[in-house]
């Protein structure tokens, strides 16, 4: 309930432990400072755990966070955030999808760029409509992303990833990676540009991009996406690729900048979505439903003719499954998020919103309820 009040209502997402070796104190104040006291904060602690603060932006947040709630408060939570969980659809000729903000002052746009389509949030967005019982804008959004990732530009980022993917690791390695968002207002979703350029970004969001495959193969396997869908354009071409990307990348160990869009590491939740994506498409290929045999027919016959018919086939599929799992147990038996890096390295973290995500909307097969808990 927390996490989802702050999502909505604050721009910091994190919690701060207080068991840093720098102190609470150290930190709030260097917060204080570089925010100009535009910061409140407020400490909760839960029974059972370890005292913790969240820097909260919002002052019509604050008085909502509490250590314990009734029903008549998460009643009160949930009408006071009314305004703020609307959903605000763009309708496009070329597609349907979810702004990550809703900008109407043009200065404001071109300044924030924040008018622009993230994979991430539109996604998101899909979930929470099909939740509501939207079902037609949810698959219509899926379908819209899976168009972007079928464009030339992109198919041409994993091509090159693919047969080389050492260029990830290079000075121009984020622009590099699949693009992970674009200009809502361009029909071939160009990239934001800046001076004439595509703005600088770091695109290395795995998350993002696990989450699209995960959710475009559950519609697969749910028979919702039929031959209709995945053989219309290049789409076939990009799910194939995709998974190919994933391979070539080494995502168990690729370094991202994961759901917060933060300095590169090694995300266990980033991991995660993709080793759920991959599961569903075992679960596909392994389906006796007729809508699974002719997908797999048609994937593995394409698949051969782009000459990657090994990227997809079982025992590869479950090699990549096993690697992700490796990091994903190795990350959360340590502590979380990133917790492989030095206590004094910026990339370290152990509590993270974002491994939300392991339980919702990842769908891990080998991650048991105690393993859950653990985070």
């Amino acid at each position: 309930m927390i996490f989802s009040l702050l999502g909505q209502n604050t721009l910091c997402y994190s919690c701060v432990s207080t068991a840093q070796q720098s102190g609470p104190e150290v930190l709030i104040k260097k917060i204080v400072s570089e925010n100009k006291g535009r910061a409140n904060f407020v400490t909760i602690i839960p029974e059972r755990s370890e005292s913790y603060s969240l820097i909260v932006n919002s002052p019509h947040a604050l008085p909502l966070i509490k250590k314990d709630y009734n029903t008549e408060q998460i009643e009160n939570i949930w009408d006071e955030t009314y305004e703020a969980r609307k959903l605000e659809l763009l309708y496009k000729p070329w597609g349907t999808f979810v702004r990550a903000v809703n900008v109407h002052d043009r200065d404001i746009a071109n300044k924030t760029h924040y008018d622009a389509v993230w994979v991430r949030d539109s996604l998101w967005g899909a979930l929470a409509l099909e939740s509501a019982g939207d079902l037609l804008h949810a698959k219509q959004i899926i379908l819209t992303l899976w168009d972007y990732i079928s464009t030339d530009a992109q198919l041409k980022r994993m091509k090159d990833v693919i047969s080389t993917p050492k260029i990830l690791n290079g000075k121009d390695g984020q622009m590099k990676a699949i693009h992970i968002r674009f200009d809502a207002e361009s029909e071939q979703y160009e990239d934001i540009m800046r001076n004439g350029i595509p703005q600088q970004w770091n695109h290395k969001q795995n998350d993002a991009l696990g989450l699209l495959l995960d959710l475009i193969l559950r519609k697969i396997l749910s028979g919702e996406f039929t031959g209709t869908e995945w053989n219309s354009g290049s789409r076939m071409k990009a799910l194939i690729s995709l998974i190919a990307y994933f391979d070539k990348s080494n995502y168990a160990k690729m370094p991202d900048s994961g759901m917060w869009e933060e300095n590169e590491k090694i995300n266990t939740s980033s991991v995660a979505m993709v080793t759920s994506s991959l599961e569903t498409f075992k679960d596909i290929m392994a389906d006796g439903k007729n809508n699974s045999i002719i997908f797999k027919r048609d994937i593995e016959s394409f698949a051969e003719k782009m000459n990657y018919l090994n990227f997809i086939q079982q025992l590869n599929i479950e090699k990549l499954i096993d690697q992700g799992y490796l990091t994903i147990k190795k990350q959360l038996a340590k502590g979380g998020e990133s917790p492989v890096y030095p206590q004094n390295d910026k990339r370290f973290r152990t509590a993270d919103a974002a491994l939300l995500s392991l339980i919702y909307p990842a769908k891990l097969q080998r991650l048991s309820l105690v393993e859950k808990k653990i985070f």
